[in-house]
């Protein structure tokens, strides 16, 4: 089960990586809702191919919960790798694992000395791999990076705690279920987004088209011209009426456009891969979880040392020397935890 749960870590590693170069250059909200969506469509592939039929246990339930507290938690993760560092704040690593570990204990797990002594040098290793370093940026866009992650950090550890329950009954459907939910959520944030958007797009252009109205009214009063048309945008074109009233800034041959521009086929294709890489890791974790929670946690929460890792190798990024005994102390963790 180590091998599975590092499978998770490696998964939510690139993840994170992919997401938070993405949030950079999108809206968070894009690379949220398009992430949820393409993992909504994997575990739709998935149940399909798989073709067992959904167990009739109320415990499943829970892998519905995960999903409806998984969105928000992503999105406060995104946020937090958006305002800070792309290596996520502290509490982030520590405190997701913190709420797992702790459940499993509660619960009747038990651990060796060494086994302890490996999460409470994961426990640092994972604080050490995402601590903030000083940085250029304000401290406004710090300090909300820090409460983001912080929110992010319990929301994702009871994430964790809720796939692990209802994976109990089945891992496929527990998974699958939370994908869904999370997916269904998010293409109704969307709905939202999108009508929200329509609304205040018709607005400004009615207010646009009564103030271009208005313009040339004064206009043709002023200069005894004839009364303009109603269609505004043939007065426009046959008076140049656009170039004498520059601060209506109507445009007749512009059209509407809602929504932001389109994505690029690269970009497209790293948001699909920021769902399925974390879609993965969630059906790797619930896996090794079965077997045990708390080391599962603390192994499948060494994400950071591969976003780490990922930012050194591709981005060329300097590795501060607390990120090297994070590491390193990671490491020490995993080769602990695998006795």
């Amino acid at each position: 089960m180590l091998a599975v749960a590092a499978l998770a870590a490696v998964a939510w590693g690139i993840s994170d990586f992919l997401a938070g170069l993405l949030a950079r250059r999108l809206p968070v909200l894009t690379v949220l809702i398009g992430s949820k969506l393409a993992a909504m469509g994997l575990a739709l592939a998935v149940v399909a191919v798989r073709g067992v039929a959904l167990p009739a246990d109320p415990r499943l339930w829970l892998g519905v919960a995960a999903g409806l507290v998984g969105l928000p938690a992503m999105g406060l993760l995104y946020r937090a790798m958006r305002d800070g560092s792309l290596v996520v704040v502290a509490p982030v690593a520590a405190g997701a694992a913190l709420v797992p570990v702790g459940w499993g204990l509660l619960h009747g797990e038990r651990l060796g000395v060494v086994a302890g002594l490996g999460v409470v040098v994961g426990l640092f290793g994972m604080t050490m791999s995402s601590w903030p370093v000083a940085s250029a940026g304000s401290a406004r866009a710090f300090r909300s990076a820090r409460w983001c992650s912080l929110g992010a950090a319990v929301g994702l550890g009871v994430y964790f705690v809720l796939l692990h329950e209802a994976g109990v009954v089945d891992e496929i459907w527990a998974t699958a279920l939370a994908r869904i939910t999370g997916g269904s959520l998010a293409l109704l944030v969307l709905i939202a987004l999108r009508q929200r958007q329509v609304a205040v797009v018709l607005k400004i252009a009615s207010a646009k088209i009564a103030a271009a109205k208005i313009a040339i009214f004064k206009i043709a009063v002023s200069h005894r011209l004839p009364r303009p048309p109603r269609d505004v945008g043939e007065a426009s074109r046959n008076l140049g009426y656009e170039a004498a009233c520059p601060q209506v800034g109507f445009r007749p041959q512009a059209g509407l456009r809602v929504g932001a521009k389109r994505l690029g086929l690269g970009v497209a294709v790293s948001v699909v891969l920021v769902g399925a890489t974390d879609a993965l890791a969630d059906g790797a974790f619930i896996v090794a979880a079965s077997a045990a929670l708390a080391p599962a946690a603390v192994i499948a929460s060494l994400y950071p040392a591969v976003t780490l890792v990922l930012n050194r190798s591709l981005l060329r990024e300097r590795l501060h020397t607390i990120h090297l005994y994070g590491v390193l102390a990671a490491l020490f963790a995993v080769a602990c935890l695998a006795r």
